[in-house]
């Protein structure tokens, strides 16, 4: 008999569905996303999720963000450590994302 899906890439790996949730965070994304994104609003919402390794924070992002493209939102991931080496890298980030 093999192993659920969700146990196959280890006990660290994020939780693509809620429905294996060992750490109780669905309900946690479900509010989460009720605050970002209230009905009838015109503005974008940027969030960051701090917490222990292993605590849920990648799951708790990526079912927020189902729930938002779900109701037709858009969702763009920015790691801002994926620049940190260089200036121009850096740069061309803020340009892509609209910030100059």
């Amino acid at each position: 008999m093999s192993s659920p899906a969700f146990l196959q890439s280890g006990f660290d790996a994020p939780v693509s569905d809620p429905r294996h949730d060992a750490l109780s965070r669905a309900s946690l994304s479900k509010r989460l996303y009720g605050l970002l994104c209230p009905p009838n609003v015109d503005y974008s919402v940027r969030v960051g999720l701090t917490g222990e390794w292993g605590s849920g924070k990648t799951s708790v992002a990526e079912w927020v963000e189902q729930y938002a493209k779900d109701d037709g939102h858009k969702v763009i991931w920015y790691n801002p450590w994926s620049v940190l080496r260089s200036r121009v890298s850096g740069l061309r980030s803020i340009k892509l994302l609209g910030m100059d």
